[in-house]
């Protein structure tokens, strides 16, 4: 299935990229060498799978699309991971400063469709975003399964240059943690959910209870590994 890739750049219109079998169709000016500091991708196939990517800047648009291309159409498709997007993004602050010292996701608990994408913006203190279990806070998805930003967002003012994104794929709980063990930012309540069953006596105020006594695992010996999603620049609004 060809790929369709809409990229926006700080100096330069919306590009449409399309490819088929690995060909890459590039008008002669896309060859130009250009440092594009702020760019966004958009998948534009109603069924794409998600995938990690880790991007900051390229020096040319044709690099970068040889790069998000290749990836696209490196990865089996899987129907259990397709959704359409919906464009509806939902922006969450780690380590906000207006509630527990810092140790804390603004907003924590979030209801998104299938297709919305969740983008994590980080404050100082080197924050991550881990997913959990209800039963096993503080702690990865058994099996590596789970979503990890890796440790890539230390700041020491202001938000990071860069984020971390995902894009839903159901609508059950995702429950997610701060794997910080410097000042134990899990135990200290840094943790969140997207999608809580509200019929249900799994909460994340019950959540932020248990982990209270566990202790913080990591996800990956490399701190900086990623997977589950993108890694960004962080565009202004």
């Amino acid at each position: 299935m060809p790929q369709e890739i809409l990229l926006k750049c700080t100096h330069h219109h919306n590009i449409h990229i399309h490819s088929s079998n690995n060909s890459l169709p590039f008008p002669s000016c896309f060859h130009t060498s250009h440092f594009c500091l702020h760019l966004s991708i958009q998948f534009l196939n109603p069924n794409q799978p998600i995938q990690s990517v880790k991007m900051v800047a390229f020096t040319s648009i044709a690099v970068a699309a040889t790069t998000l291309l290749g990836l696209t159409s490196a990865v089996p498709a899987n129907p259990a991971l397709q959704v359409r997007s919906t464009g509806v993004i939902h922006r969450v602050f780690a380590g906000a400063t207006t509630e527990n010292g810092g140790l804390h996701f603004e907003p924590q608990n979030v209801v998104a469709e299938p297709g919305d994408l969740m983008e994590f913006h980080f404050l100082p203190k080197n924050h991550t975003v881990v997913q959990s279990s209800f039963d096993k806070p503080c702690e990865p998805l058994e099996g590596g399964k789970g979503i990890f930003s890796g440790f890539n967002f230390r700041t020491a003012a202001g938000e990071a240059p860069n984020v971390f994104t995902f894009m839903v794929q159901d609508r059950n709980p995702i429950w997610y943690y701060c794997s910080q063990t410097a000042g134990n930012h899990c135990q200290s309540g840094m943790s969140g959910v997207i999608n809580q069953n509200f019929n249900s006596d799994k909460t994340l105020a019950k959540y932020k209870e248990n982990s209270k006594n566990t202790v913080t695992k990591q996800p990956s010996a490399d701190p900086l590994a990623s997977q589950g999603g993108w890694i960004l620049p962080n565009m202004p609004l």
